[in-house]
């Protein structure tokens, strides 16, 4: 199969599949495992319809959002910024530990402050506590040399999983098998 046509039929399976996931943990010895795939999509999948109704909550309690918002959502044993949140406007529900944004960019970062992954949403909510959110709306995941965008984003910080609900549209300039560069 030639590089272009493998390209492209990643491209259609990433078109039609219902549920496309980019799993960010890379160590050199990680083998694909479909049970565990399959036990870490249905649980994405049952957090994602959480942290939907929880969107959804939250936003019809939003009363007052503060504007050109910054949260450090992780952090590292050093005292540096991990994981944070950065939004046009956001409000804090104390009682939930969840915030809520709009035109929302979650970040995160190497140990050396640089920026490993980032997630752009029009409207999110983030369980501060679970260290994960849903992204209402259309979205854009940037991990590396990789681009992941579509609508309905569940995203988890503490497993660093992303799973794409719908239209999901893959570009990768540094997708890698076997050595291979394509």
């Amino acid at each position: 199969m030639s590089r272009h046509s493998f390209a492209a039929a990643l491209f259609a399976l990433a078109s039609l599949a219902p549920l496309m996931t980019l799993v960010a943990k890379e160590h050199p010895a990680h083998k694909f495992n479909a049970e565990e795939w399959f036990a870490r999509r249905d649980n994405a999948t049952e957090e994602a319809a959480r942290l939907k109704e929880e969107f959804f909550e939250c936003q019809s309690r939003v009363s007052s959002p503060a504007e050109n918002v910054t949260v450090p959502v992780e952090s590292y044993p050093d005292g540096s910024v991990k994981a944070c949140i950065l939004a046009k406007r956001a409000q804090f529900f104390l009682d939930t530990g969840k915030v809520w944004g709009e035109d929302v960019t979650i970040r995160h970062f190497s140990k050396d402050g640089l920026i490993e992954a980032e997630v752009r949403a029009q409207h999110c909510v983030v369980d501060r506590k679970e260290r994960c959110g849903w992204a209402e709306g259309y979205a854009i995941v940037v991990y590396k040399g990789t681009t992941v965008e579509g609508r309905g984003v569940y995203f988890s910080l503490s497993e660093e999983y992303i799973a794409i609900l719908e239209g999901s549209k893959i570009v990768s300039s540094d997708l890698k098998f076997g050595g291979l560069k394509l």
